[in-house]
Parts: structure tokens; C-alpha cells; sequence
């Protein structure tokens, strides 16, 4: 049975893209190298070192120059990032999923600095656990991320829903033995063709669930 539901931060609580890129422009641009909006989401969700290195590596730069790569991205993030917005529905969903006996949890591949913040912190109540890049070795796609979370619940990957809306970010779930839902939020749903079911917006999340657990209990 399901027990849990896993939700990504970027793209699926808050609509981050925006001001992410920017910082990523401004730190690649001295280097000569660029990253446009779909390739940031379609590469959303690994951590900021790896993605730091794939950038540097596939401009022909040392991947050693990851770190300070990074360091001047975050700072112009938290210097500059003024506009972070929480997705509509994301408030009103969470309620109704705690109602029918789900827990629920976060799995972000960025840090707990950058996404905690007082825009966020009233959703945050809503979780049972939360992971971040700080907790993981290794990123999305990597099953980590989502199986640290299961664990943290005490239960088995196949009893959590998992909210994506990135292919890394679902990779990892499906890799992790989890139920994917995809959301096309930030990219159009061809992109999202491993997730078991994709929706449009958050608000049809509720009925969605209602219906998975409905068909569990029938197969029993």
C-alpha cells in the first residue's frame, strides 16, 4: 500500500528555474560558456558540484574548477534571488494528501540554505522528512536521494509516491523501486515519458492519489 508521498522542491514546490539560471549565467559567462532553459531543465535536480563539472567538462575546461565554479553561482543567487515563488495549489494539496493518512516528504537536489528560506518555511511543516544535497553522496539520477527519504520514513521504496518534474529527478525514482508522477511544470510532458503518469498541475494531484489507493484496495 502507499504510505508516503515524495515531493522534488525545484519545479514541483516552487518555480526556482527562473532565478537558478541567472546565477548559472553569471557564473559561466567569464568562461565563455553558456546554458540555455530547457538544457537547465532537462539537467534540473543533480547536484550543483556535478552539474558545475559536466558543464566545465563538455566545454573542453578542468572539471577541478567546479567548486569555485559554483561558489560564485550560489553567491550571486543569494545576493540576487528576490522572486521565488511557491506553484499554486502546493499550500492547499498538502492538507488533503496529511488528511488521507500519507506522509509526506521533501527530496531536493539542492541545499537546505538555499531552498529553506521564509517564502518556504510555512510548507515545510507539512514534512515528515526532508533531503537535500547536503544529505546524498550522490544525486538525481542516482536512487539515493529517494531511497535516503524512504528510509527516513521507515518504509519500503515501493510504498511512496514520488512528484517529479525532471528526467533525472524520475530516473532516480523509478531507480529507487518508487511510483512517478510527473508534472509538467517546467518542461513539455514528452520529456517525462519514464514517469508512470504525468499531470499538468499540482491541483489534480489529490484526485489522482485518491484513485491510485482506491485501485490498491481493490487488488487486495
Amino acid at each position: 500500500m502507499f504510505e508516503a508521498v515524495l515531493f522534488d522542491f525545484d519545479g514541483v514546490i516552487a518555480d526556482t528555474a527562473t532565478e537558478n539560471l541567472a546565477a548559472w549565467h553569471h557564473a559561466l559567462h567569464p568562461h565563455g560558456m553558456d546554458i540555455s532553459h530547457e538544457e537547465y531543465c532537462l539537467l534540473e535536480g543533480k547536484k550543483s558540484i556535478e552539474l558545475g563539472r559536466l558543464l566545465l567538462e563538455r566545454s573542453g575546461k578542468s572539471a577541478e574548477a567546479a567548486a569555485d565554479l559554483v561558489a560564485v553561482k550560489e553567491a550571486f543567487y543569494f545576493k540576487n534571488h528576490h522572486g521565488l515563488r511557491l506553484f499554486s495549489g502546493v499550500g492547499q494539496v498538502m492538507p488533503i494528501l496529511i488528511g488521507k493518512g500519507l506522509k509526506l516528504g521533501l527530496v531536493s537536489g539542492g541545499s537546505a540554505r538555499r531552498i529553506n528560506n521564509p517564502i518556504t518555511a510555512p510548507i515545510f511543516k507539512f514534512f515528515d522528512v526532508i533531503v537535500t544535497a547536503d544529505n546524498c553522496v550522490t544525486g538525481k539520477p542516482s536512487p539515493e536521494p529517494y531511497l535516503h527519504a524512504a528510509q527516513g520514513l521507515g518504509l519500503q521504496p515501493q510504498q511512496c509516491i514520488v512528484i517529479e518534474n525532471a528526467p533525472l529527478g524520475i530516473t532516480s525514482a523509478k531507480t529507487a523501486g518508487m511510483y512517478c508522477i510527473g508534472l509538467s511544470s517546467t518542461l513539455d510532458k514528452r520529456h517525462l515519458g519514464e514517469a508512470d503518469f504525468v499531470i499538468e498541475t499540482l491541483e489534480s494531484l489529490p484526485a489522482l492519489i485518491e484513485t491510485l489507493l482506491a485501485e490498491e484496495g481493490t487488488s487486495l
